[in-house]
């Protein structure tokens, strides 16, 4: 019988298994959201905390910013900071840049409060799968996802 690998090539291609990886990622890390920190008052959505995360990297961000770091649409964004606005956790600004009216974000106290705590338990879940990988192995994994992403955003559009 034939090596079931050289039949099924594209299921061994890296495409592909960054592709379950990262869904696994995800899954685990919204499954560990539901089950642990949901009843929590000072805990935000998985949507939420990327956004704070990033503002927290970019104060003043963009909606379109946000949108092209993240890989969702801009109107799906802006849902998730209109909603984020109204809870406290952020406030926006309307600037004008080359005629053009642009809403930039950044965290107020409230944000900046529930940023730290949720930071707290999420890094935590990632400690406890990072452990299994050498500081050097995660070094390098993550300096070779972030070379892989480049290459791929340089050479290929995006539309959402």
């Amino acid at each position: 019988m034939a090596d079931n690998k050289n039949n099924n090539l594209f299921l061994e291609s890296l495409p592909f298994k960054l592709g379950q990886t990262a869904r696994v990622s995800e899954l685990i890390g919204r499954s560990y959201y539901k089950k642990h920190l949901l009843n929590e008052k000072n805990i935000l959505e998985v949507d939420e905390f990327v956004i704070l995360s990033y503002l927290k990297q970019n104060p003043d961000a963009s909606q379109a910013e946000i949108s092209k770091f993240i890989l969702k649409g801009k109107a799906h964004i802006g849902k998730i900071l209109n909603n984020m606005e109204q809870k406290g956790y952020i406030s926006r600004n309307v600037k004008i840049e080359k005629g053009i009216m642009i809403k930039h974000s950044s965290l107020t106290e409230q944000g900046e409060t529930l940023y730290k705590s949720t930071d707290e338990k999420f890094c935590a879940l990632a400690r406890n799968a990072l452990d299994h990988l050498t500081k050097e192995e995660a070094e390098t994994f993550i300096k070779l996802l972030d070379k892989y992403k480049k290459i791929l955003l340089e050479n290929f559009e995006i539309s959402f």
